[in-house]
Parts: structure tokens; sequence; C-alpha cells
């Protein structure tokens, strides 16, 4: 038996072991398929287990029971009356945050975001998506409750006024996400709303966010990706935090220099862009994006069925759908990839030329990305080759 056979005899992955990661074996588990890589609802520290609800991607949740319901009812109303008519006494659909810690020896202590009162209609799956991640000073985060954009009306009267938000959209105390982060390390109990708008702790999403994804590299950095909405079109952003000054960056680039690009390889190609559904063709700077593609209609799933993962050498790798128009005016449905080696500032494809921000399909030649260019898909699918004989 020479080194190798004795390496196969324990292949990596039968003892925990990821050549890919996300920094939570909890994350790194997840389907590839469905909606399990919608939401990150649970996250493991320091020997502990933070799971939001029964940790489900669409139900980091727990049903709020008729009677518990009557008594945020109860309490709420001595301020703010209409929360008797908010909703009836038994609609079925009725949910808070509930939050576990666990510790390796199975004890449990349980908290709820914002508190018991905290109740909201899930009749809308995405307002039942949460996600959370601890930081490397220990501070817990937890992001969600909304469809691309918060909803006031889907909240219980006197649960955002508590907080100090306004449900007036116009307002600079209307949220931007709704986002908190413990008031302490690792402490479940104690909250801090702060993704309101004039916050500068709040994620800076354009105001839109949804199928938000924590992941964290080899020495616990945390960023989070989601689907945004930039200049008309949904797209991808992605976000990384800086644990000492508490605060998040926007990782990407202008989607008018793609728009630029293509039109600079093809002036004629822009004449095929005249159905806008939400917005213009770009044509000055604005929120910046990582992934952003002209196609002819609003909608782009943007929900990843691999997202963003870390190597063993903290290499940055992200691959995720996105639809746009290709260079013969046809609607591409593909995979853009890339890779960073500084954080998510800049990135390379698979064959190492570089590539600018934000990544696209669109016929743009210093930002496509398309994993069916540059053989791009060749070295993905002989990397994961050589990876599984590796066994990882």
């Amino acid at each position: 038996m020479d080194a190798l056979d004795a390496y196969r005899a324990l292949p990596p992955s039968k003892h925990g072991e990821r050549f890919f990661a996300q920094g939570d074996p909890h994350r790194e588990a997840r389907a590839h398929t469905g909606n399990d890589r919608a939401y990150t609802p649970i996250a493991v520290r320091s020997g502990f287990t933070y799971t939001l609800g029964p940790g489900e991607s669409f139900g980091g949740v727990e049903k709020v029971a008729p009677e518990d319901f009557a008594k945020a009812v109860e309490r709420m109303a001595v301020k703010r009356p209409e929360a008797k008519t908010w909703r009836p006494a038994d609609f079925p659909r009725l949910y808070r945050v509930k939050i576990i810690k666990a510790d390796a020896s199975g004890h449990k202590q349980v908290s709820y975001l914002a508190g018991e009162d905290f109740v909201f209609d899930g009749t809308d799956g995405k307002v039942r998506g949460w996600s959370v991640a601890v930081d490397n000073a220990g501070y817990v985060h937890i992001v969600g409750g909304q469809h691309n954009t918060p909803d006031p009306a889907a909240y219980i009267p006197g649960s955002w006024e508590r907080l100090g938000l306004s449900r007036d959209r116009q307002s600079d105390a209307f949220p931007n996400q709704m986002y908190f982060v413990s008031a302490r390390p690792g402490d479940i109990e104690s909250f801090e709303f702060v993704g309101a708008r004039t916050n500068p702790r709040q994620i800076p999403s354009p105001g839109y966010l949804n199928y938000m994804n924590f992941a964290q590299d080899n020495n616990g950095e945390l960023y989070l990706y989601g689907r945004i909405n930039v200049s008309g079109w949904q797209s991808w952003g992605l976000y990384r935090y800086d644990t000492r000054a508490r605060r998040w960056a926007a990782l990407g680039g202008d989607a008018c220099d793609v728009i630029a690009s293509a039109r600079k390889k093809d002036p004629n190609w822009t004449s095929y862009l005249i159905r806008n559904i939400r917005g213009a063709i770009p044509s000055a700077p604005g929120d910046k994006s990582l992934v952003w593609a002209w196609q002819p209609n609003f909608y782009n799933y943007c929900r990843s069925s691999w997202g963003i993962y870390f190597d063993r050498t903290n290499r940055m790798h992200f691959r995720a759908p996105v639809r746009g128009l290709d260079a013969n005016a046809r609607i591409n449905d593909s995979d853009v990839y890339a890779w960073s080696d500084d954080g998510g500032r800049t990135f390379h494809r698979a064959d190492g030329t570089k590539v600018e921000l934000p990544l696209t399909v669109n016929p743009a030649p210093e930002h496509n990305a398309d994993v069916n260019n540059h053989s791009s898909q060749a070295y993905w699918n002989l990397w994961h080759s050589l990876l599984r004989y590796a066994g990882y």
C-alpha cells in the first residue's frame, strides 16, 4: 500500500473535511437543489449552535398560538389600538423568530428576536426566511423577514414602533432591511435593530434584499450575499463585514460599466435594449453589484445553488445563475463564475484572466464571466473531478 492508497482509505469527506467551505458545517451541508440554499438559519461558533426556529430555509420561525397572539394584541393595543383589528384571532399564519442557543452538552437557551410580541404574517414564505451568523467578535447577526423590501403591513402594529421604526416608506426611520445584531457577544436576550436607513451599521443594499446568505472565510471574516435590485434589474449583491469598525461594505461595480463595455465592443448591441420594465439603461454610477446583466424583463431568479465558498487557501469562489441578453439578442440563462484572492475586491476567471465587476453574461468583454466562455466550465469540471478523486 503506497501513501496515496493510505489516504484513500480515509477520505476527507468521511471526517467532515471539505475543500470548499462556507465557514459553517450547517451551511455546507445544505442541498444544492430546491430551497435549502435560500437562507442560512443555523450558525455554529465557539462551541455553540444558534438555530432560528427549526432551522429550515423558509422556516426560521415559530408559529404563534392563538392564545399567545391574543396576549400580544392586548399588550400592543395599549399604545396601538389598531393591533386589535390587524389580523383575526384565529389567523393561521402568524409567526415570530425563536432563537435557540445550544452548547456541546445539549443545554439550550431560548429567546425571541425583539421579544415574544414581535409577531408577523408569514403568508409570504420569504417573510419566514431568516439567516443567522456570528462574527469574529462573537456578536450574533440576524437578517430576514422581508420579500425584497420590508413590509410594515406584515408586522403587528406596535412592533416596529418599539424598534423606533417608521411605517412611512419615505421616512429616514423606515428600515433598509430587517437586520439585528446582539448587544453583547453571544447574547441572544438583547438585540439592537441596526437596519434603519440612517444607521451606519445597516447592510448597504439598495433598499432591496432577498435570499440573504451568510458565509465566512477560513479566518472567520463575515460576508453576506443575496438578491438585490440595481438600476431596475434584479442582481447579485455581496457585502463584507469589518468586525472592528462594525460596518458593512458593498463589493462590486457599476452596471453602467457593463453597458459601456458592450457598446464599445458592438455599438449596435444597445439597439436591442428597448424593453425596460422598471428601469432605464444605466448610464451613470450607482449602487454596487457583484453580478448585473441587462435583460428585457425585471425578474431574475437569483437564488443560488452554489454561491460563495472558500477553498483551503482561503481563495473565494463564486458561482451563481443569472439571465441576460447575449451578443445575438437572445436570452441567455447561464451561470457566472469567478474567484478572488483579496476578499472580493478583485476577481479572476477560471483561466486566471482578470474580470471586472460587476460580473455579467452580457457581451461585455471586461465583465463577462459566463461559465460557457473562457473554458470556465471545463476548468470547473476538472477541479471537481480531482476533488472527488481525492475523496472530497
